[in-house]
């Protein structure tokens, strides 16, 4: 008997092996310092805090953003934090100070308007060479039912979250294929934790940012043999200017299927995304509710850690029943709100 369970224990490691023999793309590295990380929706939010983060790892960045105030405002503290920090100890085996003055500047341009994209992104390419990184965070959300949503609004989330986002790689590419700098390049896309599952009043803002995950599937295939690697930020809400301003005309009910989870504070995501695009993973979360739905909400996206890949495996059928019991909570709350409407 005790022969037989050594033999199973010895067995382990075969499947193991095997699953990390499958894992594609290949376990990577994603450097920063010395290269040139380009940040669109740098001027404020979430893409202003990674902005900071890239610079303390070394890092020469370019924010875009359509307000030139709004982005001189920013590069002044990005500078700022930058010297508060100079002896900031970076995401690294070998921890090293900040040495050397920053290289930040701000180039404003609107990603609906993609002649303006471009335009940014050559001055931007001319002043600190090829596009080693991009990191798409804008994004903009206005929160009502579908039937209240007017069709503007929807054009208007469409414009800005999806073909934006689509603007800023197709005028990054360039740049990037013509990298000389070692190690992958990186494009990563803040999509939302709305975009791995809906919720009541954000069935446009979850279309546009759902969408996304297909445009990075698809890229990543294809960007491959290029030596760039994609990546998904999955940020839940998190206390920027925007997410006051989406607070203002948010549904009630929306506020209360949502208020069993804390907004996060902006450096925290920032810190959280930019160690993700290190380590070279597709899906990056910010909490442990954001990396349990990117588990149950894995399905064919890429898995380059085999820890993870594991825990999807081996949680899958749990985090499901997990799942319909969440959404049985929802269901409930939205009938019982409408109930009480029709009395």
């Amino acid at each position: 008997m005790i022969a037989w369970l050594w033999f199973l224990l010895a067995l382990i490691p075969v499947p193991i092996f095997l699953l990390w023999a499958l894992l594609a793309p290949r376990p990577t590295k994603i450097p920063f310092r010395s290269r040139h990380v380009v940040i669109t929706g740098g001027s404020s939010g979430i893409g202003l805090s990674m902005a900071k983060v890239a610079i303390l790892e070394g890092a020469r960045v370019s924010i875009l953003g359509r307000s030139k105030d709004k982005l001189d405002a920013a590069c002044e503290q990005i500078v700022k934090e930058h010297d508060a920090h100079r002896y900031y100890r970076a995401d690294t085996s070998e921890p090293k100070g900040v040495t050397g003055e920053p290289e930040v500047y701000g180039y404003s341009a609107d990603v609906k308007n993609f002649d303006s994209i471009q335009k940014a992104f050559a001055e931007a390419v001319g002043k600190l060479g090829p596009i080693d990184v991009l990191i798409c965070s804008h994004g903009v959300s206005a929160p009502a039912t579908f039937e209240d949503t007017p069709l503007e609004t929807m054009y208007h989330l469409i414009d800005t979250n999806l073909k934006g986002t689509l603007h800023c790689i197709k005028a990054a590419l360039p740049h990037m294929k013509s990298r000389s700098s070692p190690g992958p390049g990186a494009i990563s896309i803040v999509s939302s934790q709305a975009g791995q599952v809906s919720l009541y009043g954000y069935a446009a803002y979850s279309a546009t940012k759902g969408g996304l995950r297909g445009l990075a599937e698809a890229l990543q295939q294809e960007l491959l043999h290029y030596n760039i690697r994609v990546s998904l930020i999955y940020p839940p809400d998190t206390n920027t200017p925007g997410f006051a301003e989406e607070n203002k005309t948010k549904p009630d009910l929306t506020a209360k299927l949502s208020e069993s989870s804390a907004a996060l504070e902006p450096d925290d995501v920032a810190r959280s995304a930019i160690s993700g695009i290190k380590k070279g993973y597709f899906s990056i979360t910010c909490n442990f509710d954001g990396f349990m739905l990117s588990c149950v909400t894995a399905g064919m996206s890429p898995q380059p850690s085999l820890p993870h890949a594991l825990i999807e495996i081996f949680t899958m059928g749990i985090l499901r029943i997990v799942a319909f019991t969440v959404l049985a909570g929802w269901f409930k709350k939205v009938n019982e709100y409408h109930s009480v409407k029709r009395k």
